[in-house]
């Protein structure tokens, strides 16, 4: 497996995707309060998206260097990155703002406990701009031939 074959772009894409994959076992939410705790995962819920995403991002970027030939899917690398990287950083960016908005903060448990986002929801962000900019980096530079569709 050679890593000097990965251009710039599929750098960040794999090194978000791992980080994505990583950030999904970490706790989002945790709350604690009266000598109890509870967190809240990645991978509970539809929470597990940013999980998938990062797995196939992570997928497409590594199968390559062990000689594996993906699909042809009728679209350019770049574009699959791109919905791949939203899916990876929207999850939890919806995950942080329904958190918020379903009073899970720390002032709502009235100096009793804590409660809040915790570090795989903020790695889980970071790995979709991570994502984000190594296909927007790959836009920029030179346009490449689009990949074809399979023949009937």
């Amino acid at each position: 497996m050679d890593f000097s074959k990965l251009n710039k772009t599929e750098q960040f894409v794999g090194i978000g995707g791992a980080v994505g994959v990583v950030a999904a076992f970490l706790p989002w939410y945790s709350a604690s309060a009266f000598g109890f705790s509870y967190s809240v995962n990645g991978m509970t819920s539809w929470l597990i998206f940013s999980f998938l995403a990062s797995v196939l991002a992570l997928l497409m970027v590594v199968l390559p260097l062990f000689g594996t030939k993906l699909p042809k899917l009728g679209v350019e690398n770049k574009v699959i990155y791109i919905v791949l990287g939203a899916v990876v950083g929207g999850v939890p960016v919806l995950a942080l703002v329904s958190g918020m908005s379903n009073g899970l903060s720390s002032s709502s448990l009235g100096g009793y406990g804590s409660a809040g986002p915790g570090l795989g929801l903020w790695a889980a962000i970071a790995a979709g701009a991570l994502v984000l900019f190594g296909a927007f980096m790959g836009a920029s530079s030179k346009p490449s031939a689009p990949t074809e569709a399979p023949k009937e």
